[in-house]
């Protein structure tokens, strides 16, 4: 049937020699609780059966990666105000009051016991006036150096960094009380009050 020509030419074949026959999906893949391993099929496999059995009974949605049953999407819908929709176990609009509920409680029980927590902690301060029940010393008229050390403690610990520090200096200086470290103060500020408005 007449002449053929022949043309000869050279093909590059790619060849794969670390490819293996395997799963991509491995046994480590699965969560331990919920799954196990089927090889054959190389998927993980929810454990409990039963409950995939009657999630399918109820007419609900097995999810075979979360091993929950879920709502039909047929019946996912939208809710009105103070409603939610419930994708657990009803498949229906409820009340947000009623799945609050439980968390509402929570709270409340746990605020009660810090509230529980803070009245104690107040008692055996005030029994033991220790903390902000602290008893503060009265005057003791016939001990003056009892008196000025309580008014030193009590109104240092009001005082300002900076004048906290001239005091320390005032007193480091002379012996200065600190009513008289104040009428020192006192009328320097006045001085100077006199000196800016001039």
């Amino acid at each position: 049937h007449g002449e053929h020509e022949v043309l000869c030419t050279e093909v590059a074949v790619e060849v794969h020699q670390e490819c293996q026959c395997g799963c991509k999906l491995q046994q480590h893949h699965c969560h331990p609780q919920l799954q196990y391993y089927h090889q054959p099929s190389c998927r993980c496999v929810c454990s409990e059966t039963e409950k995939r059995s009657v999630c399918l009974l109820a007419n609900k949605v097995w999810d075979p990666y979360s091993c929950q049953c879920l709502c039909p999407l047929h019946t996912i819908q939208p809710c009105s105000t103070g409603y939610m929709f419930d994708f657990s176990s009803s498949c229906s609009c409820v009340q947000v009051s009623a799945e609050a509920s439980e968390g509402m409680i929570a709270a409340i029980v746990i605020l009660s016991v810090a509230m529980a927590g803070l009245v104690i902690a107040g008692l055996v301060m005030y029994n033991q006036k220790t903390g902000l029940c602290k008893e503060v010393s009265e005057s003791d008229p016939k001990d003056p150096d009892k008196n000025r050390d309580s008014d030193h403690i009590q109104r240092t610990g009001l005082m300002s960094q900076k004048s906290r520090k001239e005091y320390e200096v005032a007193t480091r200086d002379s012996n200065i009380t600190l009513y008289q470290f104040d009428e020192k103060r006192d009328s320097l500020n006045n001085k100077n009050d006199t000196v800016n408005e001039i």
